[in-house]
């Protein structure tokens, strides 16, 4: 009797029932579609329009950290490659991301492969149509949920969890448009998505995301050397029963940014914020941003960590980062 009073409050800690819940969330909402707190960073995963935007080949890479508590829920990493082909009037990309969850109790891979057809308007406007085909695999392993307020106080074992689950694999598609000029951005792509665990038949396999951006120029406090500009932002995303709007507000010139957005997710009615400072040169950019979200009585939810490391490599297009087309990216 006594055993099992312990193993009990043991097996009900409140690390224990936070972290079944954060897994319950996980496989019935947001399993299907991973997401960057910043959703402009990562283009080629915001829309398959964008593959080629900058003309000259780019790369870039993604880390982000989700922390719920002291509790280390999710790591998200992306690594891409796009550039212009011109004999195919457009863009080719590839796109890779893993997504862990849980230390390690569920992992999506998907592997991403772009084309952007691009129409060259007149005074610097282009619109683009992108398409995706991605190879998707989820992966389980119930070993990696076991606690440590799980096992037995005295023998230091846990019940048998070594139950095999074979990978879920699936081919999803992706398309999405882009409009562009020098200072207006303009999109809006639909994925296709994995369903989640315990799919019910009003849950629809599809992601909606538009958004808009413009780009002030701030003359008023211009140098020499820097020129300023303010980029307002509004994002929409739906997926399932999760709906997220952001509104952001950027700061810039050519070397620095520094961008605060307020988040409100209409499925949970909370509401978060994200800021975000970068540097950039010509060929080089990088983003560290913060996000947290809070609930109705400001109780803090969970926060991110992100950061993006971006490198053009120098061609001889002249239609280069910042010069001829607004990048509201970075």
């Amino acid at each position: 009797m006594q055993w099992h009073n312990i193993f009990t409050k043991l097996l009900f800690s409140k690390r224990t029932l936070l972290s079944l819940s954060i897994i319950f969330l996980h496989f019935n909402i947001f399993s299907q579609s991973p997401q960057f707190a910043e959703h402009f960073s990562d283009r080629l995963l915001l829309n398959p329009a964008l593959a080629g935007f900058f003309q000259c080949p780019e790369i870039s890479l993604h880390s982000q950290s989700e922390n719920i508590s002291n509790f280390k829920a999710n790591k998200t990493v992306s690594f891409s490659y796009d550039q212009y082909v011109k004999p195919m009037n457009g863009g080719l990309g590839i796109h890779f991301l893993k997504d862990n969850f849980a230390q390690g109790a569920s992992s999506q891979i998907y592997a991403d492969f772009i084309y952007a057809y691009q129409v060259k308007l007149k005074n610097r406007r282009k619109i683009a149509f992108g398409f995706q085909t991605s190879f998707y695999q989820k992966k389980i392993v119930p070993t990696n949920l076991v606690l440590r307020s799980m096992l037995n106080p005295f023998s230091n074992k846990s019940a048998n969890l070594a139950v095999k689950i074979a990978p879920e694999q699936r081919i999803l598609f992706a398309t999405g448009f882009a409009y562009f000029s020098k200072n207006n951005h303009f999109g809006l792509s639909f994925h296709n998505i994995a369903p989640t665990i315990r799919r019910t038949k009003e849950e629809k396999l599809l992601k909606f995301t538009t958004y808009f951006a413009k780009k002030i120029y701030l003359k008023n406090f211009d140098t020499k050397k820097n020129k300023y500009a303010l980029t307002p932002s509004l994002l929409y995303t739906k997926q399932s029963y999760y709906q997220l709007a952001l509104y952001g507000l950027k700061v810039e010139n050519q070397k620095f940014n520094l961008a605060l957005k307020l988040k409100h997710n209409f499925a949970f009615k909370t509401f978060g914020t994200i800021f975000s400072i970068g540097f950039s040169t010509k060929s080089i950019s990088f983003v560290f941003s913060y996000d947290t979200m809070l609930s109705k009585k400001g109780a803090l939810i969970y926060s991110t960590q992100q950061i993006s490391g971006y490198y053009i490599i120098k061609c001889h297009n002249k239609n280069k980062r910042g010069k001829a087309i607004f990048c509201p990216y970075s």
